[in-house]
């Protein structure tokens, strides 16, 4: 997926979420996830974060263990494999295979990471003067 395809599914996604004019908060990842309909967990993991989707639910789990301003990213990163990979292709009953061992060259992760730095920077990230 190109870059300006990405930023294609986030100016969608901030017709719905207001949230995403701004550099985003926890609070307002809370929000955009109740919107979305997607659950939002901190619990005590192996992994950093993980995106669960089961019979058409999408859960956010973040692993509580990580200093608090760690949450909000990786949640962030976790809602942008579900925004690009999961919800244009098969919809949410779509099954998520995790898995450990990740060795850097997938290119959905580098997607991901994108997505979340424009979410997390608000909307002026990235532009030149």
């Amino acid at each position: 997926m190109n870059d300006d395809a990405i930023q294609a599914v986030l100016t969608a996604k901030r017709l719905l979420h207001p949230e995403l004019h701004r550099p985003l908060t926890w609070r307002g990842l809370q929000r955009v996830c109740a919107r979305e309909r997607v659950g939002l967990a901190l619990r005590a993991m192996d992994e950093e974060a993980q995106l669960v989707c089961f019979l058409g639910k999408a859960t956010i789990l973040v692993n509580s263990d990580l200093p608090a301003r760690r949450h909000t990213y990786r949640a962030v990163h976790e809602l942008a494999h579900l925004w690009l990979h999961v919800d244009p292709a098969e919809g949410r009953a779509a099954t998520i295979y995790n898995f450990s061992g990740y060795d850097g060259h997938d290119p959905r992760e580098a997607e991901a990471e994108f997505l979340a730095s424009l979410v997390l920077g608000g909307p002026r990230f990235g532009r030149h003067p």
